[in-house]
């Protein structure tokens, strides 16, 4: 960062007693200096200018989070800000912001706020299940008295069709015996810039199968056990079976 941007994001003050308006004008300026950045960092100094908002607006954050006005320039920095702030206070906030950002249920699993999300959850389930992370029908299954599965097949099913989807939707649907789930992942086992989400579909792969190697290990054992494989609800991996000779 350059001494200027750095010198630019310091003059940044939010007026003491600022209304919403105000405080939704500083953070499209603090947003602003993100422009053009190619490096971004948890700890910038947007960050701080961020939080200075104080827990009172976190509604403000959020706005521009699950908008996505100003961003993903300054994604990591708003995110960054409202995690620090928020609080029980904002319970019924982040639950509210919920449809319009799956995201925010990593943050509702680690408050505990899963029940009171219920109803949000369940119907977000079932109109668009597609659209959903993973983490969203984790939070589901851990709910008393819900069987998901039918949910779980449908948003599968969706998927299939949605490249941008398939592998996050698969992730959820091996774990209720999909076997074209298991193979969507293996087929999607090597990245060739190692990202996240190709490194979380082998480890679903290693969780859901008795067998350990490499990628092409892993999809030469599924391929040669494809046609064997049967899925056990108890321990949710598929073993391999021979047929029984009639």
């Amino acid at each position: 960062m350059s001494e200027e941007a750095r010198k630019k994001i310091e003059s940044l003050t939010l007026a003491p007693n600022a209304t919403k308006a105000g405080v939704r004008d500083y953070v499209r300026q603090v947003l602003k200096t993100a422009a053009g950045q190619s490096i971004f960092c948890s700890i910038g100094p947007q960050v701080g200018k961020l939080k200075a908002v104080g827990p009172d607006n976190v509604d403000v954050l959020l706005e521009f989070y699950s908008s996505y006005e100003g961003l993903p320039a300054g994604h990591i920095y708003v995110h960054q800000a409202w995690e620090a702030l928020v609080d029980a206070r904002h319970k019924k906030l982040v639950i509210e912001h919920l449809p319009s950002n799956s995201s925010l249920i990593q943050l509702v699993e680690r408050e505990g706020w899963t029940d009171d999300a219920r109803e949000i959850l369940i119907a977000e389930l079932r109109s668009k299940p597609e659209n959903l992370p993973f983490e969203w029908v984790e939070a589901i299954a851990e709910l008393p008295g819900i069987d998901i599965a039918p949910s779980v097949a449908e948003a599968w099913r969706r998927a299939k069709r949605e490249p941008f989807a398939k592998l996050s939707v698969a992730k959820a649907a091996v774990e209720f015996g999909h076997l074209d789930a298991l193979e969507a992942l293996v087929d999607s086992i090597d990245d060739p810039q190692g990202t996240s989400m190709f490194m979380e579909a082998r480890g679903t792969i290693l969780r859901r199968i008795g067998f350990y190697g490499s990628n092409e290990q892993i999809r030469t054992w599924f391929a040669e056990n494809k046609d064997k494989l049967v899925f056990n609800p108890n321990s949710k991996k598929f073993e391999v079976r021979e047929k029984e000779s009639v």
